[in-house]
């Protein structure tokens, strides 16, 4: 996920797209629309991802068995310059910066980071949404978020100091694209795990689900894959089934109109409009219950919907 901050730099964008090297298809592209007049001391835009506890308990962080890590990834950037990779904790109060420099503009690079020390300090307990670690990589960053790097720090850094630090915020149209990342246990790195699709659509399943189809964009005006009901009585209800368990407090089902994607709303499928959703009820892990009043009895009622549990 991309994370900006400036008040003055406008339409920053970010899309997938059919571009990366050979060996792979697609990367997460970041475009700032209008560049910012200037960076200020707590301005960054950066490339985020949060790691669960689940998935690091092996590393042994905070104690004194921590063990190393490695971590790759391609980059390109439509401007050269120094920018940085960075490990913090969920909470953001320890942090482990490195830079990488970019000779050449528009190029696909591999960025390679072996034998990172594990941290041996250092509270290592979940974040707020229950992250245990970020892997960021930052192209630019004001003073407050600038640390000299390559060591285990206390505090929340993503930039080490240089020229560059502000030019990818600044200028209109600059873009970076990020693919084929990893961070593996060990003091090495090796090529890139390609698994089936089948296996990562599981593992994407156990964080985000969804009623639309595959490839289909949420709130898509679409009957495919929509949830329906007749109502009995003034409210209606539906059943929502999750395809897999999600094993996460924090999560969110969000529902839409599969007439006009709105958010929020159920469709009247019957009468030809939307109706408000009014509540979500035993949300558990496998299932949840919607519903909505001010229904007609005898009217079918239809609905889309998304369970999202990702880690922001």
């Amino acid at each position: 996920m991309a994370f900006y901050k400036n008040d003055t730099a406008t339409g920053v964008t970010v899309q997938q797209v059919e571009d990366a090297p050979v060996g792979l298809k697609n990367s997460v592209k970041v475009t700032v629309g209008t560049g910012a007049k200037s960076v200020e001391s707590g301005d960054w835009l950066m490339l985020y991802q949060a790691i669960t506890p689940e998935d690091m308990h092996d590393l042994g962080f905070g104690t004194t068995n921590a063990a190393p890590v490695s971590a790759s990834f391609w980059f390109k950037s439509s401007l050269p310059g120094t920018f940085a990779f960075a490990l913090n904790n969920g909470p953001g109060t320890r942090n482990y910066t490195i830079p990488f420099t970019i000779s050449m503009a528009n190029t696909w690079t591999e960025i390679v980071l072996p034998g990172i020390p594990g941290d041996v300090g250092g509270n290592w307990a979940p974040g707020t949404h229950n992250q245990g670690m970020w892997f960021q990589v930052t192209v630019a960053a004001g003073s407050t978020y600038q640390t000299a790097g390559r060591q285990w720090v206390d505090g929340d850094f993503i930039m080490v100091p240089g020229p560059t630090t502000s030019l990818m915020l600044t200028t209109s149209g600059a873009s970076f694209q990020v693919t084929g990342a990893q961070l593996v246990k060990g003091a090495t790195v090796g090529p890139l795990e390609h698994r089936p699709f089948p296996i990562e659509m599981l593992l994407c399943g156990s964080r985000f689900q969804k009623t639309y189809s595959q490839g289909t964009s949420i709130g898509t005006p679409t009957s495919i894959g929509q949830r329906v009901m007749v109502a009995t009585g003034q409210t209606v209800y539906f059943n929502i089934d999750f395809g897999q368990p999600i094993v996460r407090a924090l999560r969110e089902l969000i529902v839409y109109s599969p007439a006009t994607g709105a958010p929020g709303m159920v469709r009247d499928v019957t009468a030809g409009v939307d109706i408000p959703l009014t509540s979500i009820d035993d949300f558990g892990d496998r299932s949840a219950t919607l519903s909505a009043s001010g229904a007609t009895a005898g009217h079918l009622y239809a609905v889309q919907a998304t369970i999202d549990a990702r880690l922001y």
